[in-house]
C-alpha cells in the first residue's frame, strides 16, 4: 500500500465519520451502556453465586488466596461463602 493510498483511506473516513453524526451515535451506545451496567452486575452476581456454592472450588479459592492476603480477609471470604443464597436456579428477579 502507498502513502497516497492511506492518506486517501483516512481523509474519507473522517469525511464519513462527520457525515453521519458518529459522535452522537458513539454518546448515545454511551449512555446505554452505562444504563446495563447495575442490571449486568445483577447478572454476574447471580450467576456467579450459583458456580460458587461449590466446595471444591470454594476451597480451591481460599487455597490460592492463603498466601497473598491476610488471615481476615480470607476469614471474611469464608463468611461469605456461608452466606450464598439457597436457591438452585436463577430466579425471575435475577
Amino acid at each position: 500500500m502507498s502513502w497516497g493510498y492511506i492518506g486517501n483511506l483516512v481523509t474519507r473516513t473522517i469525511k464519513k465519520c462527520l457525515e453521519d453524526d458518529s459522535i452522537t451515535y458513539s454518546a448515545a451506545l454511551a449512555f446505554y451502556f452505562l444504563l446495563s451496567l447495575p442490571a449486568l452486575l445483577l447478572f454476574s452476581v447471580s450467576l456467579g453465586s450459583i458456580f460458587l456454592k461449590s466446595i471444591n472450588l470454594q476451597d480451591n479459592i481460599i487455597n490460592h488466596m492463603e498466601g497473598l492476603v491476610d488471615e481476615s480477609i480470607i476469614n471474611m471470604i469464608i463468611v461469605l461463602f456461608e452466606h450464598i443464597p439457597k436457591i438452585n436456579s436463577l430466579s425471575i428477579g435475577a
